[in-house]
């Protein structure tokens, strides 16, 4: 009852002034109820509308509200899960084989990097010395410098001396590395260069997962070919015969 007291109260006092006005300006004879009936209605009817319109934008506005919050609740569901999936596989992340800081003193001693926000679990580690394919043929050094890790964790650095020999780099040589590295969320292949430049250890990396680059970093003045190019040729050449082996 008060609802409908309410709907119909600014009606019933517009046209009760309507009609008083016009009975009160009218020089003819004026049938004030009738007037206010119909007046009554015509007020009724355009307040109902402006009435239908104003709840149709309040309903509107409260689907738009709700469609928002259900949008945040599964923006925030979608990054949980992908949360748990990358604490649980390692995600994006991946490892980077870098040179210990007194590798100029023992250039058996290296690190491998963590890179990216999840931790990396079920790690397998294969170091290649190219050098030592001529030396010692292509399956002994393929397997000299394997590793195995549970878990590398987000931030850490895990040491790792090889266990092939290495002497120390001499001016104007480049020392070549190819690192096969397997894990929970996938495999990666890094190449590795190291050179001094004025008596400074330099590197060179590119890391890619067997369909594209996805990482690659190199000293301001690494050595670099007429074009400008880091010259991989040889670790392609390699790791091409290193995949073959392992399939036949």
């Amino acid at each position: 009852m008060r609802r409908l007291s309410a709907e119909f109260c600014v009606p019933l006092i517009l046209s009760i002034a309507w009609t008083y006005w016009n009975w009160r300006t009218s020089s003819t004879d004026y049938r004030f109820v009738e007037k206010w009936i119909i007046n009554f209605f015509a007020f009724a009817w355009g307040f109902s509308q402006w009435n239908r319109v104003k709840k149709q934008k309040k309903t509107e506005d409260g689907f738009v509200s709700v469609e928002n919050r259900i949008s945040e609740v599964v923006t925030k569901l979608e990054k949980n899960t992908e949360r748990q999936i990358g604490m649980t596989t390692g995600g994006d992340s991946f490892a980077e084989l870098v040179p210990a800081p007194f590798n100029s003193l023992d250039p058996r001693g290296f690190g491998l990097m963590h890179r990216g926000e999840y931790p990396l679990y079920d790690m397998t580690v294969r170091i290649v010395d190219i050098q030592r394919i001529d030396e010692i043929g292509n399956s002994e050094a393929s397997s000299e410098n394997t590793y195995s890790i549970d878990v590398l964790a987000s931030g850490h650095v895990k040491p790792i001396q090889l266990n092939s020999p290495a002497t120390r780099l001499k001016t104007g040589e480049v020392r070549r590395y190819n690192i096969f590295i397997s894990a929970r969320n996938g495999s990666t292949v890094q190449m590795l260069q190291m050179t001094h430049v004025n008596g400074i250890l330099r590197t060179a990396t590119a890391i890619d997962n067997g369909i594209k680059e996805f990482y690659s970093d190199a000293a301001h003045d690494y050595p670099k070919d007429k074009a400008g190019n880091i010259d991989w040729s040889e670790h392609d050449r390699r790791i091409k015969l290193d995949s073959n082996e392992i399939i036949s």
